[in-house]
């Protein structure tokens, strides 16, 4: 049988992509078209019983009985003119019978059919783009350089070529992360406009080869908002489309090729059935819109014409009368596109289309044809290219009722992948810009979120990868509401966070037909999902599965984008934190990475490196997957170019030189590599950049990185020799000398430690014997020398020299030389010095050698292998303790073997095998490591090191372990401490030590009566390192262990001597959380008389000054207040006094700390307590910024009950001062935010006290009640009384309020009351009949409404309980209650 003819340049526009070429046939082969115009369909799908589906050839007729498909032939005028001609191929008719013009051969037709279609045919409604052949030919096109992946519009079928020289240039916009660079787009506009419009910034795209995005913020900053896109026209298959991009507006064009784009489905249509009469192709197809085809339908020809004129609202209202066929209805709605998006783009400024009115006549044809797909499509194609347009056309659209429309259409077309297509991407329009587009303020936002997480879930859904790009964009959008306290970026993540959003989010990743639009949106979902949980106050919501990471790498590596390389080297960056990272995937997820920055340089911007330098860091902090950068030069060598390459961007130092640290830590091959790399010079500028010159704001985490690259690679003998031989010593020390902070003192004394040891180091190699040099020369044959030696002394030589050796000697541990080294101590066990010198050798090996994994090999520096971390190991060291006891250099020796072999140990998870399995062998040293200790009590050297080997034990052992050893450890440091009372090393090392027991109650009641007295001694303590740590140890005992307080009040004049540290250590900022910490405890374990001590020892002051020094720190905020709150009251005169210095600092918490809930309530807590004390106070804070400011937080921590009680109270105390103060907070919004407040948190009975004692004072103007009303006030007054019926302080404020409610003085009038309250009236004044504020209250509120008829009506209905209530109140309280409920009587017995 004859075969349908195949078009070379086929190109067919399908739901969200473009095929051409032999893509295009495959395509259309698959979907039953004619593989020569693409249009009709020529065979359908058949399926049997047990048997797969099948196309079939079909025969179609027409109307007229002609023929438009005969047996899989499509008989068309650009196909096959005629049935005799298929007939004729199919062997059917004789030749004779052939038509004149029909041709003779296959050959002929298509040479036909080609000729055809360059004089325009049907098939060809706009000029296409075409697209690469296939997803394979596309890639191995772009791996070699002969196809740029670029992001397009929202039809994307734009021009990718790049910009020529010489041309204008596209400027590229900048924004907040994620964004895509867009592409170069340079079209002909339409032939009536006199200039081109002018370039447009559109919805962000993939990445893009020749355009490169502005720069952006740190991968983990999450919160982004896109710039609203604007674009130009394009013709699409069913008219006039649109199109947009970053490069501007751009008109159609027969070059366009390129893959899909930022808005890829958005508005792409699916093929449209052509009727006989519809021969015109759309406007700009042929260049002018003057064009017009003599067959052209007449109704699209007057349409034509109405448009060109400008007459849209006529168009509108003609579409439903006219369009009697659904293919007029489609170009129509292609001729609107396209004279409206080139009327309003040549002018910018205006609207074309006016007033709201134009959207409901737009929908019309919706109803007419809503069983036809395709004038849905063309309807769905029309809203969004309006979106896309300056103008209101967004916001119109938002706000009428296209977001109902668009979820009808997805309900009644569940399996229809082109409508699925265009209505997500008239959502994705819409949702593009949060301030006029579709947000979190719409009342279907949610429902919307719901129904897109519905369809990526749903596997057997199709167009389930459409979903993606709305949710991307719903994600970007964090402002909460007042009203629920949520965004749409929670409804996203709640609907994610769980095992089927992860599975739905890696089969849509795995898809087959994934564009890099699509997949860049996934992987910034799976980015906001894989964020810490620190930042998002939850648990990890996104797992670091195998299946996670191979989707991401795959991306990555399918696509080599730069959006689609961001988004996911974002991703992995945080799912590299995670200890659960699946340490196979480490090496291959880094590639993709690795792989974008060395071969497109000119794309790697600010963001781009951030992200990178990101990645490469926490691969190289997680000691899981620390090898995938460590025995990898590539990664440390990008690394180090990209902080070259942005010297001056702190936030690309200060992670580099952080990855430089980790990777260099445990190996010293890597240290090697980065020395031989320049990195100590990179890291060396970097220094002299940010903190030498002054030319920078001195950032604390730069600094902090700095200072640990150079201290890790100091660690290496020719790290230390290069910091010593150059400036950058100098530096160090001068640094030293002036630096306060303990932290970065470390790492200086560590570095120039390091250096003065390799001085010492050079001393010795120069005295070397004969031996020696032998085993430097040959050190593989380390193991055949100790297994030649034939007496102890000949032994203890190697030992030596080995260690002597130092680093260099590492290469000796190879051909089983570790284990001969650990063997012969075993052999020796009773020699001392045996035994000294091979721990010492131990401690060198597990300094320098990096920690795996336990009983595996270790690989040395030079390429050989050892087995070093096993439990063999550690018995030996464990017995050279036991068996030398009084041996002091044996112990040290053993002791720093041991910790150097544990430290890294400490990093793993608690649960990690390696970790549990070190903590057991270790067990079974303790016991003489103790013994040790007590039988060395003078050897202060010996007793820190048991110091420092019990901060390691205590972060190892597993709590069972811990159990049965820690009250002996315990009793062995505070002896250590006690007879080493003048060593501050000593007790810094104990504090260290019991800061690992924090979390123990039973140890940390024990320390509570231990350590007290030597802590506070130490306060005030010269060395600021050993104040922090000991305050540190005493605000955890004072906070932890209630009896502890005590004991620290028995201290003399406790409170001066915590105040007077507070005063000298000002600058630490640790020091003053713990301070206040303590402050705090001790206020809550005494009386009030110590809060006046507190005062008059200056701690209002203390607290101030660190409030104004370290105003930025929540922790501090939050303490600092706490205490002001606790101490105001009892502090007299000096409120007054420091009234300046109070307002200034409390005032500023509230505009700093909008995100700290406890901060902001301490806070607030603290300012209501000094309005109690001096009316100053009521005056600063009733000034525009700062209620505007109470107002917002009250918005920010809608959720916090304790800031919803800490606001209330102190609106109401600012209310109540005149009536200026409940003006300028109805202003504000305040009336609102308290009624959301008692709504938000109607179970707290202390925000309901607080919120309706506030809505009492600002109930009492006009102003204020209509905004109560709006709120629904009254309605959250009446749920008070409901709900807390049983609280008498909150009954009594509930009829106060709704008294004020009812009540406008001014016009002498009483609102109608909701019947409800006066049921509520009786019940109350039974159940509180001897609270005097009850009764009153509700007959103030009783009298009020009696004047209004209509609620006296209402009251009368419960007349008789009522009545008798009364009398009990008149009866019980006559001066509070006496007149006001005769009066009500009286009214009632009328």
């Amino acid at each position: 049988m004859a075969e349908n003819p195949v078009n070379p340049t086929l190109t067919i526009v399908a739901s969200t992509r473009t095929y051409s070429g032999p893509q295009a046939i495959e395509y259309a082969r698959r979907q039953g078209l004619c593989t020569f115009c693409g249009v009709n369909q020529t065979h359908t799908r058949v399926k049997k019983l047990f048997r797969s589906v099948k196309l079939v050839p079909m025969t179609a007729k027409n109307e007229k009985g002609n023929y438009t498909v005969y047996k899989g032939h499509c008989i068309s005028a650009t196909c096959y003119q005629s049935v005799e001609q298929v007939k004729i191929l199919l062997g059917e008719m004789e030749d004779d019978r052939m038509p004149n013009n029909a041709p003779r051969s296959r050959d002929d037709a298509q040479k036909q059919m080609a000729s055809s279609q360059n004089r325009g045919s049907v098939s060809s409604f706009a000029a296409q783009p075409s697209f690469s052949a296939s997803r394979q030919a596309k890639r191995d096109q772009f791996q070699s350089g002969k196809l740029r992946v670029s992001s397009i519009g929202l039809n994307h079928q734009a021009s990718i070529s790049p910009t020529p020289l010489g041309k204008p240039t596209v400027k590229v916009a900048t924004g907040t992360p994620p964004r895509d660079p867009g592409n170069n787009l340079k079209q002909p506009p339409p032939t009536n406009l006199k200039k081109p419009p002018p370039p447009l910034v559109g919805e962000p795209g993939p990445s893009s080869a020749s355009a490169k995005p502005a720069p952006k913020q740190a991968p983990n900053a999450i919160m982004e908002t896109p710039a609203p896109p604007k674009v130009g026209s394009q013709h699409s298959r069913t008219g006039a489309g649109s199109q947009h991009s970053r490069g501007g507006a751009a008109y159609s064009s027969n070059k366009s090729s390129g893959s899909g784009g930022s808005g890829g489905y958005d508005s792409k249509p699916a093929p449209m059935p052509v009727g006989a009469s519809l021969k015109k192709p759309p406007p700009g197809s042929e260049g002018t819109e003057a064009a017009a085809s003599r067959d052209e339908h007449p109704v699209v020809a007057e349409f034509r014409t109405m448009l060109s004129e400008g007459n849209y609202i006529k168009f509108l209202n003609d579409i439903d009368q006219k369009g009697n066929l659904p293919e007029i209805v489609i170009e129509g709605f292609g001729l609107f596109r396209h004279f409206l998006s080139r009327d309003q783009m040549a002018r910018p400024n205006g609207v074309v289309l006016a007033g709201p009115n134009w959207f409901k006549a737009a929908t019309i044809p919706f109803e007419r044809y809503k069983k036809q797909p395709e004038v849905i499509i063309a309807g769905l194609t029309t809203m969004t290219t309006l979106s896309h347009l300056p103008g209101p056309y967004k916001a119109t659209m938002t706000k009428r009722s296209a977001v109902d429309l668009v979820l009808k259409v997805l309900d009644e077309f569940a399996m229809d992948e082109s409508v699925i297509s265009a209505a997500c991407g008239l959502i994705n329009a819409l949702s593009t810009d949060e301030r006029e587009g579709l947000n979190g303020k719409h009342p279907k936002v949610t429902i919307v979120i719901n129904r897109m997480i519905a369809l990526l879930h749903n596997p057997n859904q199709v167009g389930n990868q459409y979903a993606l790009k709305p949710l991307r964009n719903f994600a970007r959008q964090r402002k909460k509401l007042i009203e629920t306290g949520r965004s749409p970026f929670m409804d996203v993540m709640d609907g994610l966070a769980n095992e089927y959003g992860t599975i739905a989010l890696v089969r849509v990743l795995n898809s087959f037909y994934l564009e890099p639009n699509i997949a860049e949106a996934g992987l910034t979902l799976m980015w906001k999902l894989s964020v810490p949980s620190d930042e998002l106050g939850s648990i990890d919501m996104f797992p670091a599965t195998d299946d996670v990471i191979r989707t991401i790498t795959r991306c990555m590596e399918q696509f080599n984008a730069y959006g689609v390389v961001l988004q996911g080297s974002r991703t992995l960056a945080n799912l590299a934190l995670r200890i659960s990272f699946p340490a196979q995937h480490a090496a291959p997820a880094i590639a993709p990475v690795k792989q974008f920055v060395r071969e497109n340089p000119r794309q790697v911007d600010e963001e781009m490196a951030i992200c990178a330098v990101h990645s490469f860091c926490n691969f190289s902090a997680n000691t899981a997957s620390r090898t995938a950068i460590t025995y990898n030069a590539e990664a440390m060598k990008l690394t180090l170019s990209l902080i070259s390459k942005f010297p001056d961007i702190p936030a690309i130092v200060d992670v580099g030189c952080l990855a430089v640290a980790y990777a260099c830590a445990h190996d010293i091959r890597t240290k090697h590599s980065v020395l031989e790399l320049g990195g100590l010079e990179i890291v060396a500028d970097a220094f002299a950049e940010h903190l030498e010159s002054g030319e920078h704001d001195l950032n604390l985490e730069v600094k902090d990185s700095i200072y640990c690259a150079i201290a890790s690679l100091s660690g290496c003998a020719r790290g230390a020799l290069h910091i010593k031989q150059s400036p950058l010593l100098n530096s160090l020390q001068n640094a030293l000398s002036f630096e306060m902070d303990p932290d970065f003192r470390m790492a200086l004394e560590v570095t120039i430690q390091n250096t003065n040891e390799v001085k010492a180091e050079g001393k010795s190699v120069e005295n070397s014997t004969a031996p020696r040099t032998q085993l430097h020369q040959q050190p593989k044959m380390f193991a055949q020398m100790l297994q030649n030696a034939n007496n102890e002394q000949s032994v203890v030589a190697l030992y030596r020299d080995l260690c002597l050796l130092g680093e260099a000697g590492l290469e000796c541990y190879d051909n089983e030389g570790f284990d001969e080294l650990t063997s012969m101590m075993s052999q020796m066990s009773n020699s001392r010095e045996v035994q000294e010198y091979g721990c010492k050798a131990l401690a060198i090996a597990f300094y320098y050698l990096p920690f795996t994994h336990i009983d595996s090999p270790t690989q040395l520096p030079h390429g050989g292998w050892a087995l070093v971390y096993q439990r063999q190991t550690i018995e030996c060291i464990q017995n050279a303790i036991r068996i030398h006891q009084n041996s002091v250099d044996v112990q040290r020796y053993a002791f720093r073997a041991l910790i150097n072999f544990v430290a890294p140990v400490c990093e793993l998870d608690e649960k990690a095998v390696e970790r549990v399995g070190v903590g057991q062998w270790l067990e079974a040293c303790l016991n003489d490591v103790l013994e040790t200790l007590n039988e060395n009590p003078a050897d202060a050297a010996l007793q820190k090191l048991g110091l420092e080997l019990f901060w390691i034990i205590f972060s190892t052992l597993s709590p069972e372990v811990l159990q049965r050893f820690k009250m002996r450890a315990l009793q062995q440091i505070f002896e250590t401490t006690r007879q080493m009372r003048d060593s501050d090393e000593v007790l810094k090392l104990a504090c260290d030590t019991l800061m690992a027991l924090e979390n123990d109650p039973e140890s940390l009641d024990f320390m509570g009566e231990s350590i007290i007295v030597q802590l506070l001694d130490s306060l005030l303590s010269p060395d600021f390192d050993l104040v922090e740590r000991t305050s540190s140890v005493l605000a955890i005992l004072l906070k932890n262990v209630f009896i502890a307080s005590g004991h620290a009040l028995q201290y003399p004049n406790v409170t001066d001597h915590l105040v007077t540290c507070m005063s000298t250590n000002r600058s630490n900022c640790k020091v003053q959380i713990n301070m206040s910490s303590s402050l705090e405890s001790l206020i809550n374990f005494e009386d009030a008389s110590l809060r006046a001590k507190i005062a008059l020892d200056g701690g209002v002051e203390a607290l101030c000054d660190a409030l104004r020094t370290h105003g930025s720190d929540p922790i501090l905020v939050e303490f600092a207040c706490r205490v002001l709150f606790l101490v105001i009251p009892s502090s007299g005169n000096h409120v007054t006094s420091m009234r300046n210095m109070l307002s200034v600092s409390l005032i500023q918490v509230l505009h700093t700390h909008m995100n700290n809930a406890e901060a902001e309530a301490a806070a607030m807590d603290a300012l209501c307590t000094c309005c109690g004390q001096d009316e100053y106070f009521k005056n600063e804070l009733i000034r525009q910024e700062s209620l505007n400011a109470i107002i917002q937080v009250m918005g920010h921590q809608l959720g916090s009950a304790e800031v919803q009680r800490a606001a209330c109270s102190l609106l109401g105390v600012l209310s109540s001062h005149g009536n200026r103060g409940k003006e300028v907070i109805g202003g504000f919004g305040g009336a609102t935010a308290v009624v959301n407040a008692l709504l938000a948190h109607n179970k707290s009975s202390s925000v309901q006290k607080e919120g309706l004692s506030t809505l009492k004072n600002l109930a009492t103007t006009a102003e204020n009640k209509r905004a109560i009303e709006q709120a629904g006030g009254e309605e959250a007054v009446l749920y008070a009384l409901w709900t807390h019926y049983k609280n008498p302080q909150v009954v009594s404020n509930a009829y106060s309020a709704l008294n004020n409610i009812a009540v406008d003085p001014p016009t002498k009038s009483v609102k109608l009351m909701n019947e409800k309250t006066f049921e509520n009236c009786s019940s109350a004044m039974k159940r509180f009949a001897k609270d005097e504020g009850v009764q009153k209250n509700v007959c103030f509120y009783l009298k009020s409404c009696s004047y209004l008829q209509g609620n006296l009506e209402m009251m009368n209905r419960y007349a008789g309980k009522l009545v008798f209530s009364l009398q009990i109140a008149a009866r019980n309280f006559p001066e509070q209650c006496g007149e006001r409920a005769n009066s009500v009587i009286g009214k009632l017995q009328q």
